[in-house]
């Protein structure tokens, strides 16, 4: 990174100065590879005028806590199919909670399989993408985040040499 890329993701990724590099490199690796990719497609998807939606999943397992920083690319397959046999790689086995937040996401995709929506009784509302509203799952029940992680995603939406 160049000194001013470079101070402006500082700025972004350690808003309190923590100094915790692997925290800033993966906030900004993910948001870089991941998360600023999945909503320029889901962008131009949508002006096609087809129904997006988009979510962010930084759920991690109830055993897991505190040994992982957080979600990883593809953690949320194994909860919406819910394969919760033992992982000897993370070395936990799955807790209610964990099931509990399966049953969720399991919700959501059959109801999108079915209809093309993934809302459904019961469920908190996941809006169409605007391109700033997602449904996040993390520890507790899935909430929907207006303008999600906007600066950043901006920062690499400026960045992108394939646009």
């Amino acid at each position: 990174l160049n000194d001013k890329l470079r101070a402006r993701v500082l700025t972004l990724y350690d808003p309190l100065k923590t100094n915790i590099l692997g925290a800033v490199v993966a906030g900004m690796l993910t948001d870089k590879n991941f998360t600023e990719p999945a909503r320029f497609l889901a962008a131009k998807h949508a002006r096609s005028g087809q129904p997006v939606y988009r979510y962010y999943f930084k759920y991690v397992a109830e055993k897991a806590r505190g040994r992982m920083p957080g979600a990883a690319h593809g953690d949320e397959r194994r909860y919406v199919f819910g394969e919760f046999h033992a992982d000897p790689k993370l070395k936990i086995t799955y807790t209610g909670f964990d099931k509990s937040m399966a049953a969720l996401l399991e919700r959501y995709w059959t109801n999108f399989a079915k209809s093309g929506d993934p809302n459904g009784f019961g469920l908190v509302p996941w809006p169409k993408d605007k391109r700033d509203e997602v449904l996040v799952f993390d520890l507790f029940r899935p909430h929907v985040v207006r303008r999600f992680r906007k600066p950043q995603l901006d920062l690499w939406a400026h960045e992108n040499v394939l646009r």
